[in-house]
């Protein structure tokens, strides 16, 4: 059973007496269960999503890039391979499920940022390779698949983030500077220009925070760590001043985290590693109107450095990730912003860490790459297929008479609650004439379908 019948067996009829209070505590639970319905429901509205096997990669990799570009196609640049850094680039093509070379940039590199520009070219900045942190910067065009030098940074970093402006610009800025230290230097790259240009100091030096442009052009960076530490500051890069100005901190210190802009403006804010190698499973939401964050929907497994994606219907993906200890989750969840809740989802058909995951044009999520919790690194691929929503008309008039009566609708979602399931769900009740579903292939039907119920 799901989430909505783990509730409803939790559901007890009162006692009765006479027929008179039979039917008050039929109808008392018919409340109850309009709730059920109406809020536990919500977090199952949707058929599981599941992952099937998509073509390797060329190389094995961890720590890398993967950019959507603006043909559907999948770029993926570097990252640390089975023994060194690697500088091989390649193409995945969703309509072939193939991969293809896309040449190398000039340097091997991991934890390095790749930005897809508004004329379809991605810039790759920064990252390291071996003990050295780099300010080295390369472009990938698609049109001839070839990479050219950029222009470098003006400080070396790795571990930093990037961000594209509203004004085709990309914002880079922290990250681990010339001598592994973490610094508070921030750039911005103007393509036209093939130039970067300062802007003022962060206001702390952090590295492994994450960012998000929100709505109105500025960007939020928040969590981090720096000798040691573990952050909850967050701060504001404005484009129209060049400057930063600290923000509300988030409810809880983070490292290893993600953050995702959801379609209402807010940010969601995921993982949280806590002492001890301990995932906890607290989320938060960024309110940019207010300037406040707020604890949402707790995480079903507690991971940090896992995969998210936003998806097309406006709820978030995550899988795998770093789970307690040191294990590797294979377990995928999915926020939904209209209920604040999480629920879990089909799993990884392999437990994987620092992977990447991209949002494809058909709807699915391409999961690439990755380290297992032995460290080994490798090439395996999958694609994520969502689960297709429920149809919106679910009510809790079960059997369809265009009324809901506590001695027939509320009877049938009771008897499902506690377990009861075919025929003998809907046996000895009297139907109305008028109903339209008087059978139980027809009842589970509707509530599979309409309600979301996992019924056997």
């Amino acid at each position: 059973m799901d989430n909505s019948a783990s509730f409803l067996q939790s559901l007890r009829p009162l006692p009765w007496r006479n027929p008179k209070d039979l039917y008050r505590s039929c109808f008392r639970t018919a409340v109850i269960l309009i709730a059920a319905l109406t809020v536990a429901q919500a977090s199952s509205v949707y058929a599981a999503g599941t992952w099937a096997p998509a073509a390797p990669l060329t190389a094995a990799r961890t720590s890398h890039t993967a950019t959507l570009l603006a043909n559907g196609k999948v770029l993926v640049v570097a990252g640390f391979g089975s023994i060194s850094w690697i500088a091989t680039a390649e193409l995945y093509d969703p309509a072939s499920d193939a991969w293809t070379p896309a040449g190398s940039i000039a340097s091997p590199r991991n934890s390095h940022s790749a930005t897809l520009l508004p004329d379809g070219r991605v810039l790759v900045a920064g990252g390291a390779n071996s003990a050295t942190n780099l300010a080295t910067a390369d472009l990938y065009d698609p049109a001839t698949n070839t990479w050219t030098p950029a222009t470098s940074m003006a400080a070396v970093r790795s571990g930093h983030i990037a961000t594209l402006l509203a004004n085709g610009k990309v914002l880079v800025a922290g990250g681990l500077g010339a001598t592994g230290i973490p610094i508070n230097a921030a750039e911005v790259y103007d393509p036209a220009s093939n130039t970067w240009t300062a802007t003022g100091a962060m206001v702390t030096s952090w590295v492994g925070r994450v960012a998000a442009r929100l709505p109105n052009g500025k960007v939020l960076v928040a969590g981090g760590y720096n000798s040691g530490n573990t952050t909850a500051f967050a701060e504001l890069y404005d484009p129209v001043t060049n400057t930063w100005s600290a923000a509300s901190p988030m409810v809880k210190q983070r490292y290893g985290h993600r953050a995702t802009l959801l379609t209402n403006g807010k940010v969601l804010v995921v993982g949280e590693s806590g002492n001890g190698g301990i995932q906890l499973q607290t989320t938060e939401l960024y309110d940019p109107a207010s300037n406040t964050w707020t604890l949402t929907g707790p995480l079903v497994t507690g991971r940090v450095t896992q995969s998210t994606s936003l998806l097309a219907d406006g709820r978030v993906l995550i899988a795998g990730g770093g789970g307690n200890g040191s294990t590797v989750l294979a377990s995928a969840e999915l926020y939904d912003p209209a209920f604040a809740s999480w629920t879990a989802t089909g799993p990884l058909a392999t437990a994987r860490n620092y992977h990447t995951s991209t949002l494809l044009n058909n709807g699915k999520v391409l999961a690439v790459g990755g380290s297992l919790a032995n460290g080994n690194v490798i090439a395996s691929a999958e694609l994520y297929t969502p689960g297709i929503a429920a149809a919106p008309n679910c009510n809790p008039d079960i059997d369809g008479d265009g009324a809901f009566l506590a001695t027939t609708d509320a009877l049938i979602l009771m008897r499902i609650g506690i377990g009861i399931t075919n025929s003998a769900a809907i046996g000895g009740i009297n139907f109305p004439a008028a109903g339209t579903r008087k059978t139980w292939p027809l009842i589970r039907d509707y509530l599979v379908t309409q309600c979301g119920f996992s019924l056997p």
